[in-house]
């Protein structure tokens, strides 16, 4: 039963915004997962501390002369601020309404596509569950700003909007590339968009899209690197460290991340009815997806508008039975109420009632918020405090965001999440040499005069591989980590 009309509502989208503001939070252990969010704010501590943005590392005692090239500075600041007001509770409150919002545009995308509410919704509903990703942390931002482009550009490509919207687009970037190198998508779907209206013969529309990626480039140098942004991204996209990283390894034939792919690759057997624009970056996204997991939100955010259309035929013949007449015209009421002035207002004041809800002390209760974080160190970096306290530890990747969050720099970290935008490329060897336990890799404690090792409890391999070591005993478990001291401990040698 067909309810909606062909001109699918804001207020739906608002509708759709407010419903996953207030379910994604039930998922508390998957947004502060990720290591990564925890130097993050510490980051934005210090830059609002210094008032600028450092130029070296100060956490870690490997990084030396080497410039800290912080690409996701504006984010950082943002993080910092909800988190000095609200405290964890309001990070997680700023991830999930990023991620509602990214949400709500794409089941808005959708429904201008197929035009009915239950594919678009449980498309939406598939996607929050773990196909975009919940860790809090800069990367939420390309996926709402990729939804944004995605919906901007379809719209003008098949005249639904003035391609004078399409100066939004270079506003847009200026807060994307101060937020993520993500931006380096925003410029490949713009320039996409340019070669496909050239191939289709719109030279009016390729013309304004060559315009509009102009508008992005030099959006682009509007940051505080410049046009060495470009380099800090790519740092990250082909740091040597992406082998230890779970999210860069090819996609698990488990994981949810794989299953959409497979939806999809169903999906493309039959006429998909996209712009020649899509059909290429759902393709380009592919094959990244296949090299990494990592670019399977992008790939979902590309790729919804055209699976819902196979959502919809699939469900089709379970919702072909009328439904009783009152019903049906409710629905149409409903809807048209929906579609005016008055169902807007409601709509956006639903959505600023649930922002507020999500920072309330009710919502830190209902969502059982816990006092600290998920990776808890507090333990570990007391008893370091009082039985090391000028102890050098190696440290795994994963302990590396956290140690700066709670230390500060009172204990040094060897290494982090910021790999070669922070350290020297000769480190993240080593700590793939450690990481891999290759040949070499024990020179790693003579070489940055190491005094001992905190590890993950989770690394249990990693563990095992330390107490199997001569020369190193556990001297400490907590919550979180381990924590070994070389035996008997050599002296350091003094280093400028």
């Amino acid at each position: 039963m067909r309810v909606l009309g062909r001109s699918p509502s804001w207020s739906l989208a608002c509708a759709a915004f407010v419903f996953f503001a207030l379910v994604l939070p039930l998922d508390i252990a998957g947004q502060l997962a990720d290591p990564d969010t925890y130097w993050h704010i510490a980051a934005g501590d210090l830059i609002r501390g210094l008032g600028a943005l450092p130029q070296q590392d100060t956490w870690s005692f490997t990084a030396g002369q080497e410039r800290w090239l912080n690409i996701s500075w504006a984010w950082d600041i943002s993080a910092s601020f909800v988190h000095q007001w609200w405290g964890w509770q309001g990070v997680i409150a700023l991830n999930t309404v990023t991620i509602a919002l990214a949400l709500a545009i794409v089941f808005y995308h959708c429904l201008e596509r197929c035009g009915q509410f239950l594919p678009c919704f449980l498309l939406c509903i598939f996607l929050a569950s773990g196909v975009l990703g919940l860790s809090a942390r800069p990367m939420q931002m390309s996926l709402l700003f990729c939804a944004c482009q995605m919906l901007l550009l379809w719209r003008v490509d098949r005249g639904l909007a003035s391609p004078r919207y399409l100066a939004l687009l270079p506003l847009m970037m200026v807060a994307w590339v101060n937020m993520h190198g993500g931006f380096l998508v925003g410029l490949l779907i713009v320039g996409v968009y340019m070669l496909a209206a050239l191939r289709d013969g719109k030279k009016a529309l390729s013309a304004c899209c060559a315009l509009t990626l102009l508008g992005c480039l030099a959006a682009c140098v509007l940051n505080p690197l410049g046009v060495g942004i470009a380099e800090a991204a790519l740092r990250t996209l082909s740091s040597v460290a992406k082998g230890s990283i779970s999210e860069w390894q090819p996609a698990s034939f488990s994981s949810k991340g794989a299953l959409y792919i497979g939806l999809f690759l169903i999906a493309v057997s039959k006429p998909l009815g996209a712009t020649r624009a899509e059909k290429w970056l759902s393709l380009a996204w592919l094959v990244a997806c296949l090299f990494s997991i990592r670019h399977i939100g992008i790939f979902a955010i590309v790729t919804a508008p055209m699976l819902v259309c196979y959502v919809q035929a699939f469900l089709a013949p379970k919702t072909t039975a009328p439904l009783p007449a009152w019903l049906s015209d409710l629905g149409c009421k409903l809807h048209q109420a929906a579609l005016g002035s008055t169902g807007m207002l409601v709509g956006l004041l639903a959505c600023s009632l649930a922002c507020a809800w999500l920072v309330s002390a009710p919502a830190k209760t209902l969502y059982a918020m816990e006092p600290y974080p998920v990776l808890d160190l507090t333990q570990e970096i007391a008893w370091i405090e009082k039985h090391a306290p000028n102890a050098r530890l190696m440290n795994d990747y994963d302990l590396g965001g956290p140690l700066i969050y709670y230390a500060r720099g009172a204990i040094p970290v060897w290494v982090d999440g910021r790999t070669e935008t922070a350290y020297p490329k000769s480190l993240m060897l080593d700590y793939m040499k450690f990481f891999n336990a290759t040949s070499g890799w024990e020179q790693s404690v003579e070489t940055y005069h190491l005094d001992g090792a905190i590890i993950s409890n989770r690394a249990y391999i990693t563990i095992d591989r330390f107490k199997a070591r001569k020369g190193w005993k556990p001297a400490f478990q907590g919550k979180t980590a381990t924590i070994f001291l070389r035996e008997p401990t050599q002296p350091r040698r003094q280093t400028d």
